[in-house]
């Protein structure tokens, strides 16, 4: 018998595997988190936003570190680690003014299984940026919750918009992801300030990079 050929797949192509893999579950998580803060579900909403922020953050880092590499030095999924060596990565796309967006959201971590102190906390939602005068005097009323969050769908919408042209993600390889049900895709889209494309035309096939 004769041994079949081993298939020896090009770095490139695994490395574009990595990232479709966690840009995939990243979009996922995403589209059920920007829900859930819709309806008002939370934390499940920022926890969901959370999980999506890190795989999506995953799918840039993949560029450089191996799924093993990835799962070992970011076993702790602390965001702001993530998000250092990711800017370290993209420096052209100028992300720094996120810094403070990511440290925040970090928070939904906590949030992530219950705990004693997880009933300290007040959680402030929407769908557009709140007035940050509005929002500092609505957390000063609280002040005996150690931990303090705010999530809306124009910011969330707006960074996830943002990294994806960062890495160089396809928007049409995401609206085929989405186009594979109407309700799906009408997630994504509604109440959206920061769409990476519009509901029309059907997209057929693409690459994961531009």
């Amino acid at each position: 018998m004769t041994d079949q050929p081993t298939i020896v797949i090009p770095e490139k192509i695994k490395v574009q595997m990595q990232m479709q893999a966690y840009l995939d579950r990243s979009v996922d998580y995403y589209i059920f988190a920007r829900k859930s803060v819709m309806l008002g579900v939370v934390p499940v909403g920022g926890t969901l936003f959370h999980i999506a922020v890190e795989m999506l953050l995953h799918a840039g880092l993949s560029v450089k570190y191996s799924q093993t590499d990835l799962e070992r030095k970011f076993s702790k999924h602390e965001l702001p680690v993530m998000w250092l060596e990711f800017k370290s990565l993209f420096s052209g796309a100028k992300l720094s003014g996120f810094d403070k967006f990511v440290n925040h959201h970090r928070q939904w971590k906590e949030l992530r299984y219950p705990k004693s102190k997880s009933s300290a906390s007040t959680i402030f939602f929407g769908r557009t940026k709140p007035d940050p005068e509005v929002m500092k005097r609505n957390m000063a009323n609280f002040p005996q919750c150690k931990i303090q969050l705010e999530i809306n769908l124009e910011e969330m919408d707006e960074f996830i918009m943002t990294i994806i042209h960062a890495i160089g993600i396809n928007p049409d390889h995401i609206k085929i992801h989405l186009q594979r049900s109407a309700e799906l895709l009408d997630m994504y889209l509604v109440e959206n300030l920061h769409p990476l494309f519009s509901k029309d035309p059907v997209v057929n096939s693409t690459s994961i990079l531009l």
